[in-house]
């Protein structure tokens, strides 16, 4: 009991000096650090020398958290202007002194508590996933065939992948896209015969290499998919777990019938009419939440947009009820968790603070989340989603970077139809978050859905066992097991 008392007053105490806190750059659970202070009412992203998981233990205790998913964020130092705030020793917040306004902007990942996963059992299975692959890539090498390869229609220029991004390279982006492409260049050229393969898939309509990624289409073979892989995304850290859990099974024809799922092995998406579950009792529970405590509600840019989570028997059995969807599209696929999320941005300018409204994957490969709408959501004013159809096929370069997630409006328009998910009360749609979307921060109306969201069974542990820091699951959801 002193022990918890006392890890409750150095929450109470952590960022003492500051009048609102919040995480802005990312979502509700994640993202830089800004604080206001007593004597100004700006928001200031929060500098500091030594932070430790203890400050993102406590900085995700004082927003409502019971866990960290990261004591690190990569969209901290994101669009972080103006003055800055700097973290004492003590725990206290003030105003920056000279070189401390330029040390980065700190941030964390928070996720609410949820059922502990079988980690070893994932760590073992990780561990067998380099030999069992370089045994594969020896035997599609051998079996790669003859001819001949042009390698500028095998590759994509450097300049045309940062004209892709939304934003800018830095130093590091720039050194990881060139190292890649050279990785990429030298594996072609070493292995003349695996390049006139691939070129022979490109040729058949199976694989497209793009500026964002490269598309592998069902039908692949697994070893043209393994030289692929070598090819083209190996340089991504967490490339890995994406190829081994979602790459492959997407080559592989679902046994389901099912119209959701077969929509979204196409498009990435599939629109519901009505989902049949919404009642006058769930919805009023639901907006209620959005007036909750700190303990259960989360926001950021300056609250507009919030997410609520709460047990609801009645909502967790609609959302177990859809699993054959999730099942049938993922494989085995189990539902993690559920919230609410209300939008009521107004402008472009938004997405400084709530980056969502650029268009990105979700990092995490696929996953599914079923939206219900809780109001009519108009097209054009009620902040619809927006999603790249048949960008769910896309294996992205790198999924680690904040900016290598994040891709230019000009780019996705001009090579994919978007549609913009609208539609009535009651009614909503599933979406693979590997899917290229946005939430449009444009718009008059405010929005407010029920959001259920599923991995394949597995995954998840696979992430926390290699301490990627990835959102599997979100963390600011109702968690369920």
């Amino acid at each position: 009991m002193l022990l918890l008392l006392l890890i409750t007053t150095a929450t109470a105490e952590f960022l003492r000096g500051a009048t609102h806190i919040q995480l802005a750059g990312c979502n509700a659970d994640c993202g830089r650090l800004e604080v206001k202070l007593s004597d100004d009412d700006a928001w200031r992203a929060v500098t500091s020398s030594n932070w430790t998981r203890a400050d993102a233990i406590k900085t995700c205790a004082r927003l409502g958290f019971e866990d960290v998913a990261s004591i690190s964020s990569p969209f901290a130092a994101a669009a972080a202007r103006g003055d800055r705030a700097v973290l004492g020793f003590d725990g206290s917040v003030r105003t920056c002194v000279g070189g401390e306004c330029s040390m980065p902007a700190v941030g964390v990942a928070c996720r609410a508590r949820g059922p502990v996963r079988d980690t070893a059992a994932a760590m073992a299975r990780i561990d067998a996933w380099a030999p069992l692959r370089s045994a594969r890539l020896r035997a599609a090498l051998s079996v790669s065939g003859e001819g001949n390869a042009t390698l500028s229609e095998l590759t994509v220029s450097i300049d045309d992948i940062e004209a892709a991004r939304a934003l800018p390279f830095d130093g590091a982006d720039r050194r990881d896209a060139l190292r890649a492409q050279r990785r990429t260049i030298e594996f072609l050229e070493r292995h003349p015969r695996a390049a006139a393969a691939l070129q022979r898939l490109q040729a058949r309509g199976l694989l497209e290499v793009t500026p964002i990624g490269i598309v592998l289409r069902e039908g692949t073979s697994s070893d043209d998919a393994e030289l692929a892989y070598e090819a083209y995304l190996a340089s991504d850290p967490n490339g890995d777990v994406h190829f081994e859990i979602d790459g492959k099974r997407r080559l592989v024809p679902s046994p389901s019938t099912n119209d959701a799922v077969l929509a979204l092995r196409r498009d990435g998406v599939a629109r519901i009419r009505d989902w049949g579950v919404l009642t006058d009792g769930i919805a009023k529970k639901a907006t209620r939440s959005l007036q909750g405590s700190r303990e259960t509600l989360s926001s950021t840019s300056n609250g507009r947009v919030a997410t609520a989570r709460y047990a609801d028997k009645r909502l967790e059995r609609f959302f177990r009820s859809i699993n054959e969807i999730a099942s049938g599209y993922l494989g085995d696929a189990q539902l993690s968790g559920y919230k609410v999320v209300h939008i009521d941005t107004t402008s472009s300018n938004d997405t400084e603070s709530y980056v969502a409204g650029l268009w990105h994957h979700d990092r995490v490969g696929n996953r599914l989340k079923a939206f219900v709408f809780l109001h009519d959501v108009d097209c054009d004013e009620g902040h619809p989603t927006e999603v790249a159809v048949g960008s769910h096929l896309l294996n992205y370069y790198r999924t680690d970077a904040m900016g290598a997630s994040r891709f230019s409006n000009d780019y996705v328009r001009d090579h994919y139809e978007v549609a913009k998910l609208c539609g009535s009360k009651g009614g909503g749609f599933v979406v693979d978050t590997h899917t290229l979307h946005r939430g449009a921060v444009e718009g008059s109306l405010p929005r407010t859905v029920v959001v259920g969201e599923y991995h394949s069974i597995g995954k998840c542990a696979a992430m926390d066992a290699l301490g990627l820091g990835l959102p599997c699951p979100s963390g600011d959801q109702f968690l369920v097991s």
